[in-house]
């Protein structure tokens, strides 16, 4: 059995953001079996970008000050967010509502999402895999981000919609992927 292939979705830099060298950046959604598989594709000058390398999956906070990239599922208000990290550390959050933490402890998934990479000079891939039953049972929604940061520090922010002045990806607006139930 073949299987099916994914369907490109662009991210875009949010107007603020500097050009770090970043020509595009796209990430397939599919459902396989039990699993949400999520193929980055990042096409830039790879030599100034700060993507860690490979390494042991595990839960870690504050990915988002580094290069990380974002899957938020919405059954609004109430929405989870999965950070990854390319070097395989990864976390979860939930929210009530916008950026209000939810009153509970996040089940944490079993296995973790898998993060795998392929890095070449021009031309960067991310795969990640993750149980749909992470996903909060009444998901309608989906947004996709990333935040990249440069060998210098600067970070530039890539989401499929920017709502607002500033990078928000938490802003309901930017969760514009239709998911069925």
């Amino acid at each position: 059995m073949s299987e099916r292939p994914f369907t490109p979705l662009r991210l875009l830099p949010h107007p603020s953001s500097p050009a770090l060298g970043i020509s595009s950046l796209e990430v397939g959604l599919r459902r396989d079996g039990g699993q949400l598989r999520m193929h980055w594709s990042l096409k830039a000058d790879m030599q100034r970008l700060l993507l860690p390398a490979p390494g042991p999956a595990r839960q870690a906070d504050r990915l988002w000050e580094h290069s990380c990239f974002e899957l938020f599922a919405a059954e609004l208000p109430a929405y989870r967010e999965f950070n990854v990290s390319p070097d395989g550390a990864w976390a979860v959050y939930d929210f009530r509502d916008y950026r209000q933490a939810a009153d509970t402890a996040v089940p944490v998934p079993d296995p973790g999402p898998v993060v795998t990479q392929d890095y070449r000079p021009l031309h960067w891939q991310l795969d990640v895999s993750l149980a749909l039953a992470a996903l909060p049972a009444r998901t309608r929604r989906i947004g996709l981000s990333a935040v990249l940061e440069s060998i210098d520090g600067e970070r530039a922010y890539w989401a499929l919609a920017h709502p607002g002045p500033e990078p928000d990806f938490h802003a309901a607006a930017a969760f514009v992927v239709d998911w069925p139930a």
